[in-house]
C-alpha cells in the first residue's frame, strides 16, 4: 500500500532585533543650582557602550563622554525654556533623542542666624545683631548688602531697621532679588536690656557714708553718668545738700557706650545742729555766737561739763574757751583743754 506525505516545506525566519532607541528624563522645571538630565538607551547589543554627545540649544556640551547624564546646576535661570538633545553612537551607528525642554527658575538665598537667640544691651541707639550668613548655590559668595525689619514682641508691624528700646524683638534679615536669586528673608530673636553696673559708686571719692555735711560728688570708675536716660552724660554729678535726705535718679554708660537701668542713690545731709548744754564754773547755755568775742566767759576756776544729743549727723558747734586757744571742734579736746 503506498502512502503519501501530506506536509508542506515551510522556510522560517528569525525575528529582527529591535533598534537602538534614545529618551531622556528629568524635571522640565528646576531652579538654578539644581537639576539633572538622563539619557537612556534601550535594545543596546550585547557588549556595546553607547558615547553620548550632548546638545544645548543646537550648542555641543559634551562629547564622545560614556556620562549618560547631565547636570543642569550651572544654567543661568531665564523664562526662555532650554533645549538639549543627546546623540548616542553604538557602534558606528547614530541614535538621536527627542528635544528635552527644561525652564530654569531663579533660586531663593538661605539666610540663617548661627545664634538664633541673640541678646545687645542698650545703648540708646540701633542694636547690634551678629550677622547671617547668605547661602548661595554652587559655591557662590553673596557681596551684596542685608537690609534688616523687626517686630516687637505683641506687635504684627514690622519696622525698618533694627530696634533701640530695651524689650523682646523678632529680626528679620532681607536679601534683594539679584542675578540667578530671588529675595530672601532670614529670622533669629533679639532681647535688647540694661547694662548691669556699675560695680563701685563712689561718694566724694569714697565708700558710702551715713550722712554728710556738704554736697557730694558721685563718680563710678569707668562710667559717665546722667540724671536721664538720653544724656548728656558726665564724669561725675554733684548731689546738692537740698534736705535732710536726698534721692537722685543715674543712668550710668561705660566706655562701649552700654546704659544702666534707672538708679537710686539716697544721699542724707546733716541740715542742724546737735543740741548741746554747757555748763563752765557756775555758768550754764546751750549756744554760742559765732563770733567768741561776742559771748565770752572767763573764771578762774572751771568745771566743765557738756552734755550733747545728736541724731547721728555730723553738723556742729564750736566753743572757744580762751581767745588764745583755736577753737575746740570736740568735746574731749574741751576736756583735755588747759582752761587756764
Amino acid at each position: 500500500m503506498l502512502f503519501r506525505s501530506t506536509l508542506s516545506n515551510t522556510n522560517y525566519t528569525p525575528s529582527k532585533p529591535s533598534e537602538p532607541s534614545v529618551t531622556l528624563s528629568g524635571d522640565h522645571v528646576i531652579t538654578y543650582g539644581s537639576g539633572l538630565v538622563t539619557a537612556t538607551v534601550a535594545n543596546v547589543p550585547s557588549g556595546q557602550t553607547p558615547v553620548y554627545s550632548w546638545f544645548l540649544d543646537d550648542q555641543s556640551i559634551a562629547q564622545q563622554t560614556t556620562e549618560n547624564t547631565y547636570d543642569l546646576s550651572h544654567l543661568d535661570a531665564r523664562t526662555e525654556p532650554y533645549q538639549l538633545q543627546v546623540i548616542v553612537t553604538i557602534d558606528s551607528q547614530i541614535y538621536e533623542s527627542d528635544i528635552f525642554t527644561v525652564t530654569v527658575g531663579k533660586a531663593t538665598p538661605t539666610i540663617t542666624f548661627e545664634n538664633q537667640e541673640q541678646t545687645s544691651i542698650y545703648t540708646a541707639t540701633s542694636a547690634i545683631v551678629e550677622k547671617p550668613a547668605v547661602i548661595l548655590k554652587n559655591d557662590e559668595v553673596y557681596e551684596g548688602d542685608i537690609a534688616y525689619r523687626y517686630v516687637k514682641d505683641g506687635s504684627e508691624q514690622r519696622i525698618d531697621g533694627l530696634p533701640t528700646e530695651v524689650g523682646d524683638y523678632t529680626i528679620y534679615a532681607y536679601t534683594e532679588a539679584f542675578g540667578n536669586y530671588t529675595e530672601a528673608e532670614g529670622s533669629c530673636a533679639l532681647t535688647i536690656q540694661y547694662l548691669q553696673g556699675p560695680a563701685e559708686i563712689l561718694y566724694d571719692g569714697q565708700a558710702k557714708k551715713d550722712y554728710y555735711r556738704a554736697p557730694v560728688t558721685i563718680t563710678a570708675p569707668g562710667y559717665t553718668m546722667s540724671t536721664t536716660l538720653e544724656g548728656p552724660y558726665t564724669d561725675s554729678y554733684v548731689i546738692q545738700a537740698t534736705g535732710e535726705s536726698v534721692d537722685t535718679t543715674l543712668y550710668f554708660k561705660n566706655e562701649l557706650g552700654q546704659i544702666t537701668d534707672a538708679h537710686q542713690v539716697n544721699i542724707g545731709f546733716d541740715m542742724g545742729k546737735p543740741e548741746v548744754t554747757v555748763r563752765l564754773a557756775n555758768k550754764t547755755w546751750t549756744e554760742l555766737s559765732s563770733d567768741p568775742s561776742v559771748t565770752k566767759y572767763q573764771v578762774d576756776d572751771p568745771s566743765l561739763i557738756i552734755d550733747v544729743f545728736d541724731g547721728g549727723g555730723v553738723a556742729m558747734v564750736q566753743y572757744s574757751i580762751d581767745s588764745s586757744h583755736d577753737l575746740y571742734t570736740t568735746v574731749e579736746e574741751l576736756k583735755q583743754a588747759d582752761l587756764n
